[in-house]
């Protein structure tokens, strides 16, 4: 569900001062594990969900987000000080248990990877999206941002080996890569409900100085059906997280013929 421009620009401001708000928390944490997948691409699942038929959808969204999830990600650092529209950006991230009690974080790259031999049996994955963000504060009303989906893990309790549990004040580190594009205006699947529009349609000239952070979407409780092949989203209670106080700027420069389209405008 989309929401109002002006409620967009209220989440932009209120995970900027949650960004600050988590600095000395993200600081004080232990680092017991790291991920590099930024020299792999996501494979796509031999066995594509079914599309419902016209009229039905089974399955559903649940309300309400919690926004002090004890599993929180930050921003530790980005590959370059400037991006064009459609560049590749390289960055690392820490997932942290802020916490008191273990939390499990997903760690599996490719959901493919999920997939049982068995073409019939069922499966299920709870997947956590990493949203980068981009937040441009501006003199005149509203605040100029842009968000681009960065990373998607996944896990499951039936595959103890998609999971890393954390221990109060522990973190993983993972490293990554994705094309900065504004994800809300794609044809990309994505399962988070806020901090994804981008209020910036379209980048015709240089923005400078613009803020960079990350926050987490995860929740949703994914049954895909062997026999049927159709895919069931269901949630387990929404958390929302972000912060770090990266401190980290760039400058967001107009897309170049050579890495990518222009920028669709957002619905």
């Amino acid at each position: 569900m989309e929401s109002s421009p002006p409620l967009r620009r209220l989440l932009a401001l209120a995970f900027a001062l949650f960004a600050l708000a988590l600095s000395a928390t993200t600081a004080r944490a232990q680092r017991v594990a790291s991920y590099d997948f930024s020299t792999q691409s996501p494979k796509d699942r031999v066995r594509q969900p079914k599309p419902f038929p016209p009229g039905i959808q089974l399955g559903g969204r649940c309300g309400g987000i919690l926004g002090n999830p004890p599993l929180r990600v930050s921003l530790l650092s980005l590959d370059k000080t400037e991006y064009a529209v459609g560049d590749d950006v390289i960055f690392t991230i820490a997932i942290t248990n802020t916490g008191s009690a273990p939390q499990r974080a997903p760690v599996a790259f490719n959901l493919a990877d999920m997939e049982p031999p068995d073409a019939s049996q069922n499966y299920n994955y709870q997947p956590m999206e990493i949203w980068l963000h981009l937040v441009k504060p501006s003199d005149s009303p509203g605040i100029q941002f842009f968000s681009t989906l960065a990373l998607t893990l996944y896990g499951s309790d039936d595959r103890p080996d998609t999971q890393f549990e954390l221990r109060k004040g522990e973190w993983i580190e993972i490293r990554g890569r994705t094309k900065l594009v504004n994800t809300s205006a794609s044809q990309k699947r994505y399962f988070a409900d806020s901090e994804v529009y981008s209020s910036i349609r379209n980048v015709t000239e240089k923005i400078s100085d613009m803020a960079a952070g990350v926050f987490s979407w995860r929740g949703d409780d994914v049954h895909f059906e062997g026999r049927t092949q159709y895919e069931y989203v269901g949630c387990h209670g929404y958390e929302m997280s972000g912060g770090g106080g990266s401190g980290l700027h760039l400058d967001l420069l107009p897309a170049t013929p050579a890495n990518s389209k222009p920028l669709e405008s957002t619905p």
